[in-house]
């Protein structure tokens, strides 16, 4: 993953009127939390916050943080949560986990598609895209930003699971290996026929048979 430059600022403002005003000049409360050192109130500038969500496809950024007069100004940490205005989708305040560049982390990265399948192109079926995200673990150097799947090979009525998604090299993917990612069903219009409805209709025509 690649790391994105953003400048905060030791926060003293805890208190509720304190940190609304804050918010109201254009700044937003966080923390961030590691394992060198204690839990670090910052603030940070709105616009800079909304312009680097603005270019990712996740909330989870690898972030070289820059904390202006601090003792330990350069931090290289991972965006953990934002919190968002429930109405105006706003941000309210924002948590970092600093990290290492030795140390694993597990981190949830957007999962997106290649090609056309099969089953689409010859057999007129429907890629069904299922899960949108999945956990990757491994080093930041290592982990890429969005896991992109060639589909093409799916075939109509069959699907592609976490356990057989290809993994980035040096990382593993997480997560219930026969959960679904994608799913390529059959001829659009047409449903498969039930083992049930198979028996009823073979009966059926050896009856119209015996009639003639």
């Amino acid at each position: 993953m690649q790391s994105v430059a953003l400048s905060a600022e030791p926060r003293s403002a805890k208190r509720r009127a304190a940190v609304k005003k804050l918010r109201e000049s254009g700044k937003i409360p966080a923390v961030i939390y590691g394992k060198v050192a204690e839990p670090q109130a910052l603030t940070i500038d709105r616009k800079a916050f909304d312009d680097m969500l603005g270019h990712h496809a996740s909330e989870h950024i690898l972030v070289d943080l820059n904390v202006d007069g601090d003792d330990r100004p350069k931090r290289l940490a991972m965006l953990h949560e934002v919190q968002h205005h429930p109405l105006n989708r706003n941000v309210l305040h924002a948590d970092f986990h600093e990290i290492s560049d030795n140390d694993p982390i597990t981190v949830s990265i957007p999962v997106e598609s290649k090609g056309e399948p099969i089953g689409v192109k010859i057999g007129g079926g429907l890629l069904e895209h299922v899960l949108y995200h999945v956990k990757v673990r491994g080093l930041v150097k290592d982990i890429p930003e969005i896991l992109v799947v060639d589909v093409s090979g799916l075939e109509a009525n069959t699907t592609l699971h976490i356990g057989e998604l290809p993994a980035p090299e040096n990382c593993e993917i997480l997560g219930n290996k026969s959960n679904p990612v994608f799913t390529c069903s059959g001829k659009r219009g047409t449903k498969e026929e039930t083992p049930q409805e198979a028996a009823a209709a073979a009966a059926e025509g050896k009856k119209e048979e015996e009639k003639k």
